[in-house]
């Protein structure tokens, strides 16, 4: 029962998250419909959760593309099915906080401490931006997480900044889009650094799932 519990609250979490986009953001998304591929890619990706060494990496992609479809929607009311997911999707993180150690390369560490203090960066100036005003709090929050969680040198942790940080990024190009006309013509760089981050992702994680 133990073992399987994670792997219930994982897939029940998942199955409001796809109820939820089917049934919620149908149409509503202002700007490029590119702007949907994000939270899917975090979704596969959350599929390494059923994958107990990497667990903490796919409950925290699992929450990022929960956290991407709340920030589309930018609305203080945040619908009832995606309050349920993100709940469970945050109870799926908990449940899968790493119990061993996995130490990271040189290489690796130089990279994820590169790519902490450029969004750190990032995230001073995007304070200036217009965003809207409910969800940034929380978008601002879990980035600096993220940026946190990459300075760990355990593996099986610093990979669940990844995620975060993506999610930042597709947050601060759509936000760019629909709220700041005047930097317009910029969401693409911000777009373009997310997916880059989701794919470089899989390399981590690949050393985490082998042990």
């Amino acid at each position: 029962m133990r073992r399987l519990m994670p792997i219930g609250v994982y897939l029940l979490s998942l199955a409001v998250f796809v109820y939820g986009v089917k049934a919620e953001l149908s149409g509503s998304l202002e700007g490029p419909k590119w702007f949907y591929l994000p939270p899917i890619m975090l979704t596969l990706l959350s599929i390494a959760y059923l994958s107990e060494r990497s667990r903490f990496f796919g409950g925290v992609s699992l929450f990022s593309a929960f956290m991407l479809s709340i920030f589309y929607l930018a609305d203080v009311r945040v619908p009832l099915i995606f309050a349920i997911g993100l709940l469970l999707s945050l109870i799926a993180i908990l449940i899968a906080l790493p119990k061993g150690m996995q130490q990271i390369s040189f290489s690796e560490r130089v990279i994820n401490i590169a790519v902490g203090i450029f969004s750190l960066a990032v995230i001073l100036k995007a304070l200036n931006f217009v965003w809207p005003d409910e969800i940034k709090p929380y978008i601002f929050s879990l980035a600096i997480i993220g940026i946190l969680l990459l300075f760990f040198k355990n593996r099986k942790f610093s990979i669940g900044g990844i995620p975060l940080l993506a999610m930042f990024y597709t947050a601060l190009s759509y936000t760019i889009y629909t709220f700041n006309y005047s930097l317009r013509g910029y969401w693409w760089v911000f777009f373009a650094i997310s997916l880059t981050l989701s794919f470089y992702s899989l390399f981590p994680l690949r050393k985490v799932m082998k042990g």
